[in-house]
This record gives structure tokens, sequence and C-alpha cells, in this order.
């Protein structure tokens, strides 16, 4: 999911049925066709901001924070700035942004840093790099009158896995009120509730399951 904003997400990993495949054949397709998509992560221990170098296109480095995590909904609300997605390579102010962001030092680049040149220096300083691969699919719900997206993604690697995901529109911002931004968190709880399989799903966030895939584990463990 790629759009920009505040929003709520929740996401599950697991192997799903042919019953659980045959669900998403009764949703509206967000898009015509699938997309395949590799990302590389860089994660640290106790990083709260997800970062990943976006393959799409000529490449960006693009940052995702998580203001809150609900455990009452089972879910975390996330925002994606248009401003935090740099077309690479990166000017030395932005690979010290992200530096900073990870709470790792790197010395300051010479020049503007491509893909490589962030992956070799920050992995020196010990962040790790997960590599991603899938091939996804999305689709359009509404709950409450809430504008939903679903993702079903067959994950490649770094290991062979399904992952689905419910997540709100990104049409709130910092001056909604508490009420809309509860209405929108509760709306992707019960979309949720409403997959026939959800409880099958081993329910993690990106940062989560970065932190188990660099600790040289498995999700499906």
């Amino acid at each position: 999911m790629s759009h920009y904003g505040l929003h709520w997400e929740w996401r599950g990993f697991g192997r799903l049925t042919h019953e659980a495949h045959a669900h998403f054949d009764t949703l509206k397709p967000r898009y015509p066709d699938a997309e395949r998509v590799t990302d590389e992560y860089l994660w640290v221990p106790g990083c709260k901001i997800n970062v990943k170098l976006r393959s799409k296109g000529t490449g960006s480095l693009k940052f995702k924070r998580c203001h809150r995590v609900d455990g009452e909904l089972h879910a975390e609300l996330w925002l994606e700035d248009e401003a935090e997605e740099y077309a690479l390579p990166v000017d030395p102010r932005v690979a010290l942004l992200l530096a900073k962001s990870l709470g790792v030092a790197i010395p300051k680049p010479n020049g503007p840093s491509d893909r490589s040149a962030l992956l070799s220096a920050f992995g020196a300083e010990g962040a790790r790099v997960v590599r991603v691969e899938k091939i996804r699919r999305q689709y359009n719900l509404v709950e409450h009158g809430v504008n939903l997206i679903a993702e079903h993604a067959q994950l490649l690697s770094p290991e062979s896995l399904d992952s689905v995901a419910i997540e709100s529109e990104a049409d709130l911002n910092d001056q909604s009120s508490s009420d809309d931004v509860m209405k929108a968190g509760r709306s992707v709880a019960a979309a949720r509730d409403r997959l026939p399989f959800a409880g099958t799903l081993r329910h993690l966030n990106y940062l989560e399951a970065l932190a188990v895939w660099a600790g040289g584990h498995r999700v499906s463990e």
C-alpha cells in the first residue's frame, strides 16, 4: 500500500487456504493487475520507524512512522508523509536524517548516496538489511461508512508466506477529531473480524516481522 497520510493498519501473516484465497475474489479490485514488489528494509532493534528502499521506478527511500499502537483494536496508526519519500540517490542531508531516525551514526557522505551506498554505510553500523519480495493485490472495502483497503500479498522472500492487511484510507490528519480517528480504527477492526480466516493469522506489523527476519527466524515458526 503506497498512498500517503495518517491511517490505521492491521496485518496478519500465515498460510491461506483455498477458501481464504477465494474470499478475495468476492472483493472489488483496486487495480486491474497484481504488482510484484521488491523492497529492502533497514532495521535496528527498538526502531519505531519503518524504513525501506523501494525498487519501484527509479527507486526511493521511504519513511513510515508509527504514531500509536492500540491494544484494544489490535491495530496501529501510521503516518506516511509524501515529504518523507526521497528519490534515489539522496543527498547527504537525507542520509544523516535517516541515521538520526534509526539511532545510528554514519560518516557524513561526500555526495549523493545511491541504494548500494546507503546499504553499505548503514550495514557497517549494525543496521540489518531485510530484502522482501512479494506479489500483492489490493481491494476496496467500505466498513461503517469508512473507505478501507484490503491487501493480499504472496511473500516470496525472506520466506514463502501469505500476508493480509486491512488499512483505512489516508484521510486523517493532525486536525482530525479523536472521534474520527477512532471511527477509522474501529472500522479496520470490524472489517478484519469479518474475514473468515483472520483468526488463523499471526498479527504482526512490519516492524515486528522485520525483527523476526533480522534475527534469522521465520514468521511461520
